[in-house]
């Protein structure tokens, strides 16, 4: 009897533990298998967003907005994929998402991005997020928004955008291809 009731303890135990396994590892997301061309746009933008972000974190954390736009044209050249065919437009936003710089230069200094929900999680969890925008006309922009941190606090965001043809002539990836690309992994 003793055995008995052992045994079905052992049984609903052990059942348990297979269940709570099964439910917990289901619930947990993993990225797709990479294929070479999606594997070399994260590497790409993940060293791009490293180098800016480390090069601009001092001037933008001073609020020197002269300074981080000088800063940013300073370390534009070196990044991977960046040249005088430049595949992305970039913009830094500080603290309070108002754009401060922008390669190439452009009409986002000094606007406000607080009302877009993505700069808003970004600012808050610290976490890369990508968003696709969309116009009438039918063309998209892949929007790729980071966190830029100074002494582990967020001062700011950056922002790289893409258009459809730049991630297929620079990278060769589909729409498909690129929504499987998860850069915070």
């Amino acid at each position: 009897m003793i055995n008995a009731l052992y045994d079905r303890r052992t049984v609903s135990v052990f059942g348990l533990v297979v269940m709570l396994t099964i439910i917990l590892g289901g619930c947990q997301r993993s990225e797709p298998v990479l294929n070479p061309a999606q594997k070399s746009f994260k590497q790409d933008m993940r060293e791009t967003i490293d180098r800016i972000t480390t090069g601009i974190s001092a001037p933008l954390s001073r609020r020197d907005v002269k300074g981080t736009q000088a800063k940013l044209m300073e370390v534009m050249p070196d990044n991977a994929k960046l040249c005088g065919k430049c595949p992305f437009r970039v913009a830094v936003l500080d603290r309070n998402a108002i754009g401060v710089a922008a390669c190439p230069h452009g009409p986002n200094q000094g606007k406000d991005f607080s009302n877009y929900d993505t700069i808003q999680k970004v600012l808050k969890n610290r976490r890369i997020a990508q968003k696709e925008l969309y116009f009438q006309d039918g063309g998209v922009i892949y929007a790729i928004v980071a966190p830029i941190l100074a002494a582990q606090e967020v001062v700011g965001v950056l922002t790289l955008a893409l258009t459809q043809e730049d991630i297929k002539r620079y990278w060769d990836l589909s729409p498909q291809e690129y929504s499987q690309v998860d850069l915070n992994r």
